[in-house]
């Protein structure tokens, strides 16, 4: 892994050293990464070259979902805590709030099989195949539908407690207000999340494993779990933005009661609305790897440039051939040292 970043980083700073400078002939012809290429003047095969390209058009593609992992991970967060001022008692028992993501694993078995065995082959029969970007980009929309529904369950919930509808619930030796609507109220958003998931982030590593050359594989999934870490920091800057926008009135403070955290859920919602707006334009203009054409791998040293000699190169027969030449002159100058 090392070395292939390391070529990867070399090529674009020899790129962008060559194009830099002055040039004639063929090579003002070249593209920006060509410029790397032996054939151009640079040190680097073509083939690691072409491995770039492909790194360059797909990265757009997998950070056009970094915000969706924004949205996803209010699952671990606002919903638990909109969850917590909801009814967890049931007789003796008292539900876990944080357990209800269950129910998104739940949609994950249940709707992986479904959409394998029915709803794509069902889609490709009438003509419309959903490709990996299209699947990518309804999940998204999924996601979207999904906070509108939990900003509508916040409504509910705060309008049953400003009509009496309220009481002390005990959580972890905390105590909260909580409303007498059930927490189960929350099962849709966690199940539509669960098919958005499916659609996307499923969907967005098969993405970056088929569109990869093999020696890039491992990056682009690197990249593609990057863009997860990438959306979860996006979100905690936004509850700080918006936090400090609404002053005096915080839409998402500490205790949610006192906010409008359904507020913030519509704001996600059309955050992601516009975010899948402009995925869909990126989706538009990509082109999808040719699987039948396959970039090939030849022998190289640690960070990519052409060697001279390779034992790879020759023949076994040519290996044998100097094998008994070596040895009798080997054999030769023991026994003169014996002697």
């Amino acid at each position: 892994m090392g070395s292939i970043l390391t070529r990867i980083f070399n090529i674009l700073g020899q790129a962008i050293s060559y194009s830099c400078r002055s040039s004639k002939g063929n090579e003002e012809s070249a593209s920006f990464l060509d410029r790397a290429m032996e054939e151009h003047g640079g040190t680097f095969r073509s083939n690691h070259v072409e491995e770039v390209k492909v790194l360059a058009r797909v990265m757009p593609v997998l950070f056009g979902t970094a915000f969706y992992a924004t949205v996803y991970a209010q699952m671990q967060s606002s919903f638990v805590l909109q969850g917590a001022r909801m009814n967890l008692v049931y007789g003796d028992f008292t539900f876990p709030v944080a357990s209800l993501s269950v129910f998104n694993k739940i949609s994950l078995l249940l709707l992986i099989p479904l959409m394998d065995t029915v709803v794509y082959p069902l889609c490709e029969y009438f003509g419309f195949k959903l490709t990996q970007l299209k699947r990518m980009g309804f999940g998204m929309f999924l996601g979207t539908i999904a906070m509108v529904g939990a900003a509508g369950v916040e409504v509910s919930r705060k309008n049953i407690m400003d009509n009496g509808g309220y009481k002390e619930q005990i959580i972890a030796n905390a105590s909260y207000n909580a409303s007498t609507m059930s927490v189960f109220v929350q099962i849709p958003q966690y199940f539509i999340f669960g098919a958005s998931e499916i659609l996307t982030c499923n969907t967005r590593t098969e993405f970056a494993y088929s569109e990869a050359p093999k020696v890039l594989q491992g990056v682009l999934l690197g990249v593609s779990v990057f863009t997860g870490a990438v959306g979860n920091y996006i979100g905690s800057l936004l509850v700080i933005v918006v936090n400090s926008v609404t002053k005096g009135h915080e839409w998402y403070p500490d205790e949610i009661n006192d906010g409008y955290l359904e507020r913030y859920y519509i704001l996600l919602a059309v955050l992601l609305l516009v975010n899948t707006g402009i995925f869909a334009v990126i989706g538009h203009y990509y082109t999808y790897v040719d699987n039948s054409v396959t970039i090939s791998e030849p022998p190289d040293n640690e960070i990519g440039y052409k060697e001279d000699i390779s034992f790879t190169d020759m023949k076994i027969d040519e290996l044998i051939s100097w094998r008994d030449k070596v040895l009798p002159f080997k054999e030769k100058l023991l026994t003169e040292y014996e002697m």
